[in-house]
């Protein structure tokens, strides 16, 4: 039987206890703690203060909302509208991805490199969803110029949107990077092609939890078994237009797809290949140049 009343500390057990039932334990404790942190207080340091006070029957209320939704699988970004990402509030929806932690150390490049160019700063985000790389780049480097493309409309909403938030200036494009419109693009090129694409092969659908298979989409995740490297082979290739000298590309990739990864951009043409480890020391990030 349920207690009539829950204090903070008691229905962060209850709650992390049902998550259980479809989460592994770490991660139902941290939606656990995740969910109070939105109904109650953002700072852990004050929600912990109140840790045995009693949840009132509104908070009651929402956090029960919450919960029933995350036991059907619905991700949390989508129940609250929003993920963090690079310390920036991006609103999310069925339409976007919901960026991930590790796609962080993409923007660290991108940021790493544009800072050691002296002249004006042309950026590319392909593949941009809800923005999230185009605005925390434009964040931290005001100066550079900055498109971002998708070939989804509503996903370019969100990303206008998340842009209007954060206060920053970004040249939308719709455009399929597979049969990309050069015409649509800055004139002058760029310095910088920046690109998180659908990496992941059909077959790891059976590995993944329903909270991203039913919930995210598709388009921006899956690449076919038998041709994993689509997207690449098409940025690299639209790449070739759109580069100024002594441009660059950067990816995130598959972390076992490295080699093969390696070998295409080779076979393109792209002479300087810099792989970055992410913090699990995993392949994640793809530095290229077709410089000497």
């Amino acid at each position: 039987m349920e207690p009539r009343h829950y204090t903070l500390w008691t229905y962060k057990r209850h709650a992390a206890h049902r998550l259980k039932e479809i989460y592994p334990l770490r991660e139902a404790d941290s939606l656990a703690m995740r969910m109070l942190e939105e109904v109650i207080h953002p700072e852990q340091t004050k929600l912990l203060a109140c840790w045995h006070d009693n949840l009132s029957g509104d908070h009651r209320k929402r956090l029960d909302i919450m919960l029933d939704e995350l036991l059907r699988g619905t991700p949390i970004q989508h129940i609250i509208g929003y993920a963090w990402f690079d310390g920036l509030r991006i609103k999310v929806t069925p339409n976007t991805l919901i960026p991930r932690p590790e796609t962080e150390c993409l923007v660290e490049e991108a940021v790493s490199l544009l800072s050691r160019q002296n002249k004006g700063k042309t950026v590319l985000d392909l593949g941009t969803g809800s923005g999230c790389i185009a605005i925390a780049i434009k964040r931290r480097m005001p100066a550079a110029e900055v498109d971002a493309s998708d070939i989804c409309a509503n996903a370019l909403k969100v990303a206008a949107e998340n842009a209007r938030n954060h206060l920053t200036s970004i040249g939308f494009v719709c455009d399929d990077m597979l049969s990309p419109r050069r015409d649509k693009y800055h004139k002058h090129g760029y310095d910088l092609i920046v690109s998180n694409p659908p990496y992941i092969p059909q077959w790891e659908k059976a590995l993944m939890h329903k909270n991203v298979l039913e919930h995210e989409p598709g388009g921006a995740l899956f690449v076919p078994d038998h041709d994993p490297l689509l997207y690449y082979r098409a940025i690299l290739t639209l790449a070739g237009d759109l580069l100024r000298p002594e441009g660059a590309v950067i990816m995130e990739i598959h972390e076992h797809k490295a080699q093969e990864m390696k070998a295409l951009c080779v076979d393109l043409g792209y002479k300087k290949i810099r792989q970055v480890n992410d913090l699990a020391d995993k392949p994640r990030i793809f530095v290229v140049s077709p410089g000497a």
